[in-house]
């Protein structure tokens, strides 16, 4: 891949949520009034820098709008502190957890950005490697694998064995790798089937982009300031800002329940999991038997 305009990609990417990079992404952030990204600098889409982000956020100077990452920065344990804890037979670095080695050379890492720059920098990006015209806006209704006298026929390398993707616009498309990266699917996951009277009065987090996360008539409630009680259900990032939204927008009473305690973190993994020695979480990560969400605490007010 490079940066060429005249390089040509043979990769087409569909999306049934409109024809732009991100489009999720934004409709989400807008729908949620997210201002900043909860990951560090380093967590972008550039390949070939890790500092990418961070250089354009300096070069654009924009680095006011991007806020430090608290309790990441000086919870490492020092050399002393690992040796003296040697010293008196406890393992170090040999566990599951990986020693944390976070200090102030790597502060300017640990800071996340708005998210007005973070969608800026992914359109550098775009641009840089001629990324522009690879999103269809379309739906996949089909996708099979096996020899294909279409694909066959217009093809250097015959007898291979592809991929078929149909698309609900009547497209069909042939290729040797193909990656789903839909996340939900857009498709709300609900314990049983809701009666007419429950679906009046409940929302998914699915309809975000629609805006929509709170019924018709509960919204009318609030816009005429007449107290309203909501529930929400998750412990995770996504409820606690939909509970956010709910109370800034004039929601008198909000209820969170959730399955577990509260866990305030800065993300869904330890903090090991994002230090140098993060090979050592990675490869714990896969057996992980739970999915319990968890909630940055800079969105938890007691």
């Amino acid at each position: 891949m490079t940066a060429s305009g005249n390089q040509r990609f043979d990769i087409k990417v569909v999306d049934s949520s409109g024809s732009d990079w991100l489009n999720s992404w934004t409709n989400n952030f807008a729908a949620l009034g997210i201002s900043h990204l909860r990951s560090p600098m380093f967590f972008h889409p550039c390949p070939r820098d890790r500092d990418g982000l961070l250089a354009f956020a300096r070069e654009t100077g924009r680095c006011d709008d991007c806020v430090e990452i608290a309790n990441c920065v000086g919870k490492s344990m020092s050399k002393h502190r690992r040796k003296k804890k040697a010293a008196k037979g406890y393992s170090v670095g040999s566990s599951s957890k990986a020693i944390l080695e976070i200090d102030e050379r790597d502060r300017k890492d640990y800071f996340t950005p708005s998210a007005e720059i973070f969608h800026d920098y992914c359109q550098e990006v775009i641009q840089r490697y001629s990324l522009g015209n690879l999103v269809e806006q379309s739906q996949v209704s089909s996708i099979d694998y096996g020899y294909y006298d279409e694909f066959e026929d217009g093809n250097a390398d015959p007898g291979t064995k592809v991929f078929k993707v149909i698309t609900t616009n009547g497209a069909t498309k042939f290729a040797k790798v193909v990656v789903l990266a839909v996340g939900a699917g857009g498709r709300p996951a609900l314990p049983r089937q809701l009666s007419a009277a429950e679906k009046d009065g409940a929302c998914h987090s699915m309809q975000l982009p629609k805006q929509m996360f709170l019924a018709e008539h509960v919204r009318d409630r609030v816009l005429a300031q007449v107290p309203t009680a909501v529930v929400i259900v998750g412990g995770g990032l996504t409820s606690a800002q939909i509970a956010n939204q709910c109370i800034v927008n004039g929601v008198r009473r909000v209820f969170l329940l959730m399955r577990g305690a509260l866990k305030l973190k800065p993300f869904d993994i330890d903090l090991d999991w994002m230090a140098k020695y993060q090979n050592v979480q990675k490869a714990a990560f896969w057996s992980a038997d739970s999915d319990e969400g968890e909630t940055p605490a800079d969105l938890w007010r007691t």
